[in-house]
């Protein structure tokens, strides 16, 4: 009997043979390279990605703990603490000249020992004063000097603006009348400029004042006064900005002194000078706090920032505080960085996992397939 073809063919199959499976149950090459790679992401990419976001994470926290917890407040307390050094070693420099005072007014020869005995001082009429006059007890100027770093083609013009009487001045009156040491606010004086409503963005066109009274053996004392270098002060700011920028490697960020009325004193920026602290988050923030600390505001532009300050000066007329601020973009620009880079190198990790995975599963599948045909 002849043999169906049916049987014929299994007669023909040789033993053991693999058979292909039918393509009705779903057979899919591409199944086993989806596997492949979901095995490599899990092995590879994931535990790449919890080290990135942990090591993120714990980069930021350094920078937040490093710079604004500790490096910001301490460079302003240091600096403040730099400023009141300066004022009260300009106070102690005028306290000398007041004892070196109370014989001048006494005769002639005695004023001209007086000027002698001034130009002795350190630092003085250098960098100290731009300003030192000596008024009698009915308030005539009987000596006044200007500061060497004031330009001397503008002296003749300065000796102007000197008046032979200081009578109508409330700190002669005051000084007279009270005794002491009176510390006028920070400005620019009627004796050094004209036109004092201009704002002026020179450091050196601002001054603080500084009077004292020169007791005599008999009758009223004389009045001593000063005007203090503003310039010194500004070559604080500058320093500590120099900090910030070479040595933190921050190079946006900004030095202030503000006084009391949130008015802008001293500023690294200089067209700042004169005006009202901004932003007013920045300004609130300073308030709210203590006498040193860090807080965070946000500019005009919308750009978060962080600010460390310390409060500086004890008599009211001395009293600043001194701020350091930092963009958060720059502050965190490190981690920033690296998060650019670990993103990268994810997508890189996951595309190049993608093709080996394509051309693994493909060297696999590729006798069976062969087989099956």
């Amino acid at each position: 009997m002849a043999a169906s073809g049916h049987d014929q063919a299994a007669a023909t199959a040789a033993p053991g043979a693999v058979t292909a499976p039918p393509t009705e149950r779903g057979w899919r090459p591409r199944s086993l390279a989806g596997r492949f790679l979901a095995t490599l992401v899990v092995s590879a990419v994931l535990p790449l990605l919890l080290y990135g976001v942990y090591s993120l994470r714990g980069m930021r926290a350094q920078i937040d703990e490093q710079v604004v917890r500790v490096f910001l407040p301490q460079l302003a307390l240091d600096h403040g603490q730099r400023l009141s050094d300066h004022l009260a070693r300009v106070d102690q420099a005028c306290a000398v000249v007041r004892e070196i005072a109370r014989r001048a007014l006494d005769s002639p020869d005695e004023l001209d020992a007086f000027v002698e005995q001034v130009e002795l001082v350190p630092d003085l009429l250098d960098n100290l004063l731009d300003l030192l006059l000596l008024a009698d007890p009915e308030g005539r100027v009987v000596y006044w000097q200007d500061g060497q770093r004031l330009g001397p083609d503008s002296h003749e013009s300065r000796a102007a603006l000197i008046p032979t009487h200081v009578t109508d001045q409330a700190w002669f009156r005051a000084v007279q009348t009270g005794g002491g040491t009176l510390h006028l606010p920070w400005g620019r004086s009627a004796l050094l400029h004209r036109g004092l409503d201009h704002r002026s963005l020179d450091p050196a066109s601002h001054h603080l004042g500084v009077a004292l009274d020169v007791p005599r053996p008999t009758g009223r004392p004389g009045v001593l006064f000063a005007l203090v270098r503003w310039a010194e002060v500004q070559q604080i700011l500058d320093a500590a900005r120099t900090v910030l920028t070479e040595d933190a490697h921050l190079p946006g960020a900004e030095v202030f002194l503000v006084d009391p009325s949130g008015r802008i004193v001293g500023h690294t920026d200089r067209s700042r000078y004169g005006l009202a602290l901004a932003p007013t988050s920045l300004a609130q923030a300073l308030q709210r706090q203590g006498p040193a600390g860090r807080a965070e505001f946000v500019d005009a532009g919308g750009a978060a920032g962080r600010v460390g300050y310390a409060a500086c000066g004890d008599d009211p007329a001395r009293q600043f505080v001194l701020g350091v601020t930092v963009a958060e973009r720059e502050l965190f620009a490190q981690s920033e960085a690296f998060a650019r880079a670990l993103w990268w190198t994810i997508a890189a990790s996951v595309g190049v996992l993608v093709l080996w995975s394509l051309l693994a599963s493909r060297t696999i599948t590729a006798p069976v397939q062969t087989l099956a045909a």
